[in-house]
């Protein structure tokens, strides 16, 4: 039967949005990991995320995107399965989409 089939894109925007934004340039298929992560080489000290507190640089988003991803797999959660976050308005908050199996309706948004 081929495997599993992969869960359907969760969004508020409409199909013809996306496909619009996406005939458009504006959205491609590269994740938000692999965006981040041609920043990190190309400008690796540059800034990716700051809150009050706290500035992750693109390397260290990279980092921490990866370590949340092993310990997600470490719990059995796979490419594929969907999970919650729920944070404040943190530089973690941003991490979380970033990991390198997060698919993102704005994962080729510039």
């Amino acid at each position: 039967m081929g495997g599993p089939q992969p869960a359907p894109l969760l969004t508020l925007l409409k199909p013809s949005t996306v496909a619009a934004y996406t005939a458009a340039g504006l959205w491609g298929d590269q994740t938000i990991y692999h965006l981040a992560a041609r920043q990190a080489r190309a400008m690796p000290q540059a800034f990716a995320l700051r809150d009050r507190d706290r500035r992750l640089s693109y390397p260290e988003l990279i980092d921490a995107a990866d370590r949340l991803a092993a310990h997600l797999a470490g719990h059995g959660i796979r490419p594929g399965n969907r999970v919650a976050v729920w944070l404040p308005s943190r530089v973690e908050t941003a991490i979380a989409p970033t990991r390198r199996e997060s698919p993102s309706p704005l994962a080729g948004h510039r």
